[in-house]
């Protein structure tokens, strides 16, 4: 007679639990991932961390659920999420000989980033620099030398950490898989990343989790994926990548498959905040660096770029015909100016129902994009607003595969739109391209766009302008009616 395992569910606590104990009750906890990483999960199986506790080791999930039968990494208790760190603490110090100000400690492992109270320290390439610059620190030779803002380690009151794991969670060749409500901080080391999914692993959720403070990517989807491959990103937020300043590492996602290119990736809910702070090189860390498969990318909100961030959404590489951006925001805030979307591979994107608020360029379609065999476009923008642009708001890098058409555009330069080597106003742009016969020029009437409310006033040019594109619900999750088309994110 088969065996049937009933879905069990463990408890871990970092601060009351011992490893010795069952595990399956919140009494009896385990301490540590790495037990979780040894034990032998079944389909159903459910891990909760406690709220309040934070780790300071690699999960590596051990096991696989099955279709239906997901196995869960979550959450119990009350109080903040638990948090993994890719980062240890620094405790001991000793004086340096002849440099009064500067403190030590012994650290195997090269950081690429150290952090004082939560920011990130200046990196220094010899002790000289270090002595001569308040918050910065220098590794040599296994020792790790260190000059504080004020005052020095160790007797001012401040909390010292380095980066030392190259990734907080590394999900490999497991399918089936849910990580939720769980905050990665200060993650990775040098090419390391908060949460990695490689290989052959397959249909992985995570949801509300919290990224911030990523050395590099925050979350990588890379490798020999397999086909069919389905990775779902949800209610997530995304704060400050590339802190480590490696040109074209600090996007907050970044999807490559060097083995399937039929796989999905679906991000909804999400929030990015600050990604791409890599000074070294400008515009190269992106939202989400999309190369590989298809892409459903909805109802996020892009606020604030990082200080010399991209695109909030790339799409590059080998990625897929037919990528659908729709009912998001992009919206550069009080930060840089970074583009909305980069488009340089595949065709016949949709691009539906955003909102492009104070972004450098709207959307940018490189001289990659041009019509397939087929006949289809490189991207098609419908129903989306453009409120103030520094330089575009639409860049067309070559004069064919694209269409425009019911959107608004306000508050641009002189000549907002290139098409092929051209740039024009919104009339010679109509003229030249053909595009956009029931866009207008006009104030959308958002509520109040400086403080990210864009819900449309009364009276707005966008209520019930735009064309039905098939879809059902808006950014707030209101019904989209199929006559009355609302142009922007949110429904009137």
């Amino acid at each position: 007679m088969a065996t049937v395992c009933r879905a069990a569910t463990y408890y871990i606590d970092a601060r009351g639990g011992e490893d010795s104990n069952s595990g399956t009750s919140e009494n009896a906890p385990w301490k540590t991932i790495a037990k979780i990483n040894r034990w032998l999960f079944h389909p159903g199986d459910n891990i909760l961390f406690k709220r309040g506790a934070t780790w300071r080791e690699k999960l590596i999930p051990p096991s696989s659920g099955i279709a239906g039968k997901f196995i869960t990494f979550g959450d119990y208790g009350t109080g903040h999420k638990p948090v993994v760190k890719g980062s240890d603490l620094i405790t001991m110090w000793s004086k340096v000989d002849g440099a009064p100000e500067l403190r030590m400690t012994i650290m195997h492992i090269k950081p690429c980033v150290v952090w004082e109270d939560n920011k990130a320290l200046k990196i220094c390439h010899s002790m000289s620099a270090v002595k001569d610059s308040p918050g910065s620190f220098y590794w040599n030779a296994g020792k790790l030398y260190i000059r504080a803002t004020s005052g020095c380690p160790g007797t001012n009151e401040k909390t010292y950490e380095a980066a030392q794991r190259t990734d907080s969670c590394r999900i490999e060749n497991k399918n089936y898989l849910v990580i939720k409500n769980l905050d990665f901080f200060q993650s990775g080391n040098k090419g390391g990343v908060g949460l990695r999914i490689v290989n052959d692993s397959n249909h992985i959720i995570i949801s509300h989790c919290d990224f911030s403070q990523a050395t590099d990517q925050h979350l990588a989807i890379w490798g020999d994926l397999p086909s069919n491959g389905h990775y779902t990103i949800s209610g997530c937020t995304f704060e400050r990548s590339g802190l480590r300043h490696n040109p074209g590492s600090g996007s907050a996602i970044d999807v490559f498959s060097t083995g399937s290119n039929d796989i999905t990736v679906t991000g909804e809910y999400n929030t990015f905040t600050h990604v791409g702070e890599n000074r070294a090189a400008p515009y190269l860390d992106h939202g989400i660096y999309f190369k590989s498969g298809r892409l459903l990318w909805r109802y996020n909100c892009h606020n604030d770029g990082g200080i010399f961030s991209g695109a909030c959404v790339k799409i590059s590489g080998t990625a897929k015909n037919g990528c659908k951006i729709y009912y998001n925001i992009f919206f550069a805030g009080r930060g840089s100016q970074p583009w909305g979307i980069l488009s340089e591979a595949g065709s016949g994107h949709k691009i539906y129902n955003n909102v492009f608020y104070n972004v450098d360029i709207g959307i940018w379609q490189s001289g990659r994009n041009v019509p397939d065999a087929a006949g289809g476009y490189g991207i098609i923008i419908k129903n989306n607003v453009f409120h103030t642009a520094k330089k575009f708001f639409i860049r067309a890098a070559v004069a064919t595969g694209l269409v425009s058409d019911y959107n608004v555009y306000f508050n641009g330069p002189a000549n907002p739109f290139q098409w092929g080597k051209n740039y024009y106003s919104f009339a010679k742009w109509k003229e030249k391209s053909g595009q956009d016969d029931h866009s207008v020029v006009a104030d959308p009437e958002f509520v109040q766009p400086v403080s990210g409310n864009f819900r449309l006033r009364d009276g707005s040019p966008c209520i019930k302008s735009g064309i039905n594109v098939g879809l059902t619900r808006d950014f707030n999750k209101m019904t989209v009616s199929s006559r009355r088309v609302d142009i922007g994110a949110f429904g009137y």
